[in-house]
């Protein structure tokens, strides 16, 4: 590992690379070449933005077919919210896996 102490200014990377900053150190890396067609959560009709957890603000990418159920609540309001399960839209499909339509 070369350590180089870099002066201010911009620095020409290959078309195949992407470079970050951490802790103070330049991180240069190749780019992913992968043609992987592996259906992911993202292209999923099933893949909304819903609530995961009883009174969430912001709503979570979450898996429509996947939903909780709201055991050991009392209170009413709490048991009749619909919840789901949270995905992570890289994450590969599951069985429920529906592409979505482009409509443009």
């Amino acid at each position: 590992m070369n350590n180089i102490e870099l002066q201010p200014g911009a620095y020409p990377l290959p078309n195949n690379c992407r470079a970050f900053v951490r802790n103070g150190k330049v991180i240069v890396s190749l780019k992913s070449t992968s043609t992987d067609n592996t259906p992911r959560c993202r292209d999923c009709v099933h893949c909304i933005l819903a609530k995961k957890q009883y009174n969430q603000y912001y709503a979570s990418p979450v898996c429509k077919m996947q939903p909780k159920e709201n055991k050991g609540y009392r209170t009413p309001a709490i048991k009749k919210q619909q919840r789901y399960y949270a995905v992570r839209p890289s994450d590969a499909a599951c069985e429920h896996y529906k592409p979505k339509t482009n409509t443009k």
